[in-house]
């Protein structure tokens, strides 16, 4: 007698949860904690490996007029600049890990991870590298190439590690929306589609910041090279742009590159509502967030958010203009399709 095949939306059972579940924890560890070790220690045995092609003292620090500050030895140069990115990595691998948070935050961190570890990483190869064969390390100069290939293939790696970062794993079927929800009204046969977008202030003052530095870089030091990174500061713009979308997949941000990307889908979704955030009350922060109550989510800025509550418990929380529209359409599309599976 054959065993009738599980319906195509039926949830897998708890067996099955627990071991996607335990899958992504451990990938997402890696991604945390051994991706980013693995990039310092590979800095770490480049720089050893030119040890005996270095000045005495080595320059560790340049100003506008040149070397300004140098170590007597590269264990110094390990402990400080290496150490720091190492203890932050497996600070941030067991939050993402033994806390259980969200993609969202897991993604984050994971991001924080590899970029600190590669951007630090790969500026003292750089920087070490530049110095091999003199005599003083007073006659070194920036290699500002070096500096631009390693801003850019950080954030590369960043963005690698979010996207690889395992999603959430398939939630309990959510009951049905509550009679006092707000909803909009949507036809059966209706496909309809509500968008909005944010931006993060802060980002932007960061990217005017580092382009301002950047041109003034590059006048004090007279070389053209340096604008190389003003790549840096339309990366920054870029990322802080996100797009709201609520459709009948559920509620999804998108970063305007693609990525990152975070929600929540639509059977999921055991109410929306809206709320009023205050980022540093509330998440101690703005941009990916997540707080000790379960609430995470897209946080740019204070104001009306949309804030969805999922069958585990968790709040999804993202800050966009008119969320009243998303959250109508949300809870519309959420119980349409509850009626029609």
């Amino acid at each position: 007698m054959s065993t009738p095949a599980r319906p195509p939306n039926t949830r897998p059972h708890a067996p099955t949860r627990t071991r996607t579940r335990g899958r992504a924890l451990t990938l997402t560890l890696i991604l945390t904690a051994g991706l980013p070790l693995v990039l310092l220690l590979a800095a770490g045995a480049l720089i050893w490996s030119w040890s005996g092609q270095l000045p005495s003292p080595v320059a560790a620090h340049w100003g506008p007029d040149g070397v300004d500050r140098t170590s007597e030895s590269l264990t110094g140069l390990f402990v400080g600049g290496l150490g720091a990115p190492a203890a932050l990595s497996l600070l941030l691998s067991g939050a993402a890990v033994l806390g259980g948070p969200p993609a969202g935050t897991r993604r984050m961190a994971a991001a924080t991870s590899v970029w600190l570890a590669a951007f630090v990483g790969g500026l003292l190869a750089v920087l070490v590298w530049s110095q091999r064969g003199l005599v003083d390390a007073h006659d070194g100069q920036v290699p500002i190439g070096g500096l631009a290939l390693v801003a850019a293939g950080s954030i590369a790696l960043a963005l690698a590690a979010a996207v690889l970062t395992p999603a959430d794993p398939a939630q309990p079927p959510a009951p049905p929306i509550p009679a006092d929800a707000r909803r909009a009204v949507v036809r059966a046969d209706e496909r309809v589609v509500w968008t909005g977008s944010v931006r993060s202030v802060a980002t932007d003052e960061l990217a005017v910041a580092w382009a301002v530095l950047t041109i003034l870089a590059t006048l004090v030091s007279a070389q053209p090279a340096v604008l190389a990174l003003l790549g840096i500061p339309v990366l920054l713009v870029l990322l802080g742009r996100w797009r709201v979308t609520v459709d009948r997949t559920g509620l999804w941000a998108r970063g305007m590159l693609g990525v990152p990307r975070t929600g929540i889908a639509l059977d999921e979704v055991v109410r929306a509502d809206v709320t009023t955030v205050r980022p540093l009350r509330d998440f101690g922060g703005f941009g990916v967030r997540s707080d000790l109550h379960g609430r995470y989510g897209l946080v740019l800025r204070k104001g009306e958010a949309i804030a969805v509550q999922r069958p585990g418990g968790g709040v999804f929380v993202v800050t966009v203009d008119g969320a009243g529209e998303g959250v109508a359409l949300l809870n519309a599309l959420a119980e349409r399709g509850r009626v029609t599976t």
